[in-house]
């Protein structure tokens, strides 16, 4: 592996994608949901989806750390906003966690695939 793989693959984006995953999926499963706050939760397994197969398919030679830098503190702030909806059931954070999920798509077209 070279140097420019390695540092791609060990950025802490990756780490931050592996905790997204099951925040959502808890959130799906938290009692008394709504269909429209079910609906806004698919939404961000979709944006989970899409960044994991961008990411996978980027190429490490062209990577930026800003841009995963960027990308992987907007899919923190998902994550956050996600793991609250689960401790509180306020749907306000399911909105905040869309928002957070926009800008995340934005970063996303920064990378080069």
């Amino acid at each position: 592996m070279t140097q420019f793989s390695e540092r791609y693959k060990s950025h802490q984006v990756w780490q931050v994608l592996q905790n997204l995953g099951p925040a959502i999926d808890n959130a799906f499963t938290r009692e008394g949901t709504d269909t429209e706050t079910l609906d806004s939760i698919a939404r961000l397994k979709s944006i989970l989806t899409f960044v994991g197969r961008r990411l996978a398919g980027a190429d490490p030679y062209l990577f930026q750390a800003v841009s995963l830098d960027n990308l992987g503190s907007a899919l923190q702030s998902v994550t956050q906003e996600a793991q609250n909806f689960i401790a509180n059931g306020n749907v306000g954070h399911i909105a905040n966690a869309n928002s957070h999920g926009d800008a995340a798509l934005t970063h996303l077209a920064q990378i080069n695939v």
